[in-house]
């Protein structure tokens, strides 16, 4: 069974007019047509020609009538005659004579084959019957807007101020929308007719699976305002090509609920810290180094009573790669049973700052930090700097203090990482980003920005002080301020934050320091200060560090040596105009 005449695409009508109700009048387009909506489609009569008499004539044109009962018939006839009513007022001069009922009965027997005989399933019907999921892209047209209220079908919702009613041209659902296209829909930014393309949506669909013509009330359609834009109006509804959709980060919200796919490089990528929640409740952060401090001691808490039943409770990412180290340590140690056992509850975080990719010759203006969850020394490992990376699944959320400027996210459970180009230190795009490359900055030459970062190499002139505070946790945190200089013999005062015990006599040192802070420029006594926080690297022994670093610690070194003068100048200078001023 075919229908009559070769499909059309709207494009090859050209762009849609704009028109008001008396000039369509004027054109002799019915009233009916003019003032169509989807709720009055369902009940349109072409003279007393409606579903019933539509059904019949399907029979007669060779359709079972087993496979259309009438709730099959009036729920295409509803979608057919508001598509063509709205088609006709965009194309008067072109399209007027489809309203009739031959075109509708056309429109029937095309959907009769395609979905009867041929079984194909449009994306919301594959949706309501839950074979398929609503994450995917799709592109759906709004065909009405009510006022929310409180009900069944959205009672789990916290934004209820509007309810829409979505389709994809053959069946329909009702969606609820976040707070930020709600607002959209008030301003009149989202209207009737309107396509959106989706990507993320969730359902609530209730126990009972509903069928193909139920109520749209029984599957529930959540979208939020980070999985949708508005499509093109010639867009193609239901499912995509493409199953998902890449947001740039300048598009994204705080309040835009979860982003499912972002395409971006890794500018910088932090050190992996480590949670503890003890006993009594409390939350410990340690470094890396401090969380292998950390762990020998809870070994050496057992030390004569080796266990394999003992061994530190890590999350679900974090045990693969940690639980082999205890495995590891408590093989080779052979020891009666302990008397008691000894559980830590440990997880694993780091922070990467992320860019969008460069197009059009473009260079982006937005960044993102993410925080990864969960995180185990191999996924840390894995991502580069400068790499390209697909990330699947995030969260928007508000940090207690904002450190970065942009968008924070952080990952959710089904957060993937898919790398596209992993070249560490290098990223090659034709366009330029804002991706730098690591590189060591002197000390003349730091940016007086808090939002900056750094990396340095220097040598210390001197130890200006040496604090200890305990929290109200009973962590004890070392502070110890270093003056310290390079070739260019600019001062700058370090303030490193120390968990475990101030650097010992680092007089005379080449120390490096990756991701240090700017906080002030004293330009009275020209002093730099910055700050060393959690997630920066104190790197004295260069050998396993980067090539860069090693290259730049290197260097100073010989300049120490070879210019002890220019050192022990830069020491008189702060004994005479700093210390005792």
């Amino acid at each position: 069974m075919e229908a009559s005449g070769p499909r059309m695409s709207l494009k090859s009508f050209g762009e849609p007019g704009i028109y008001t109700r008396n000039q369509l009048l004027a054109m002799n387009i019915p009233s009916a047509a003019v003032d169509m909506t989807a709720a009055a489609a369902k009940d349109h009569r072409f003279y007393g020609w409606g579903p019933q008499e539509a059904r019949k004539a399907m029979i007669r044109a060779g359709a079972l009538e087993k496979f259309i009962p009438l709730a099959w018939v009036e729920n295409h006839y509803r979608w057919i005659v508001w598509k063509i009513a709205g088609m006709i007022r965009s194309f008067p001069r072109h399209l007027k004579d489809w309203w009739s009922p031959k075109k509708i009965l056309d429109q029937l027997l095309y959907r009769y084959e395609r979905e009867i005989n041929l079984g194909h399933r449009s994306a919301l019907k594959r949706i309501i019957e839950q074979d398929d999921v609503p994450g995917k892209l799709m592109i759906l047209v709004i065909v009405d807007i009510t006022k929310g209220h409180a009900s069944e079908s959205n009672q789990s919702h916290d934004s209820k101020k509007y309810e829409l009613l979505l389709s994809d041209g053959w069946y329909q659902v009702t969606a609820v929308a976040d707070t930020r296209l709600e607002r959209a829909i008030s301003r009149g930014r989202l209207t009737i007719g309107y396509k959106l393309a989706i990507c993320g949506a969730q359902t609530n669909v209730f126990p009972r699976a509903p069928t193909s013509t139920s109520t749209p009330g029984n599957t529930v359609l959540t979208i939020a305002s980070n999985g949708c834009r508005i499509a093109p109006w010639d867009a193609k509804l239901g499912y995509q090509r493409r199953r998902l959709e890449y947001r740039s980060l300048n598009s994204l919200h705080n309040d835009g609920g979860v982003v499912t796919a972002i395409d971006v490089i890794v500018c910088r990528k932090y050190p992996i810290m480590y949670s503890e929640t003890l006993s009594d409740g409390s939350v410990v952060v340690r470094t890396a180094r401090e969380e292998e401090e950390a762990r020998r001691e809870a070994l050496s808490r057992l030390c004569g009573y080796g266990n394999d039943d003992w061994a530190p409770s890590f999350s679900e990412h974090s045990q693969s790669v940690i639980s082999q180290q205890y495995s590891k340590l408590l093989e080779d140690r052979h020891a009666p049973t302990p008397i008691a056992n000894e559980e830590r509850k440990v997880s694993g975080y780091f922070r990467v700052r992320v860019c969008d990719i460069p197009a059009g010759g473009n260079k982006p203006k937005t960044t993102a930090t993410l925080l990864q969850l969960d995180a185990n020394e191999v996924l840390h490992m894995d991502i580069c700097e400068g790499g390209r990376y697909r990330i699947y699944f995030l969260a928007p959320y508000l940090p207690r203090s904002k450190r970065y400027p942009g968008l924070n996210l952080k990952s959710t459970r089904k957060i993937h990482w898919e790398p596209v180009i992993k070249r560490c230190g290098t990223a090659e795009f034709s366009a330029p980003s804002l991706y730098i490359p690591r590189h060591i900055t002197t000390c003349d030459k730091i940016p007086h920005d808090i939002s900056e970062e750094v990396d340095m190499v220097v040598v210390v002139l001197c130890v200006t002080s040496t604090e200890k505070r305990r929290q109200p946790s009973g962590k004890i945190i070392w502070y110890q301020k270093l003056l310290v200089s390079d070739e260019s013999k600019a001062l700058v005062q370090v303030t490193i934050r120390l968990t475990s015990r101030p650097l010992s006599h680092p007089e005379g040192q080449v120390i490096a320091f990756t991701n240090a802070q700017f906080e002030m420029h004293d330009a009275k006594y020209e002093v730099t200060h910055m700050r060393i926080s959690e997630e920066s690297e104190i790197i004295i022994r260069p050998f396993s560090s980067a090539e860069y670093l090693q290259k730049a610690i290197s260097s100073l070194r010989e300049w120490v040596q070879k210019y002890p003068e220019n050192v022990e100048s830069l020491r008189q200078h702060i004994n005479e105009k700093l210390l005792h001023h």
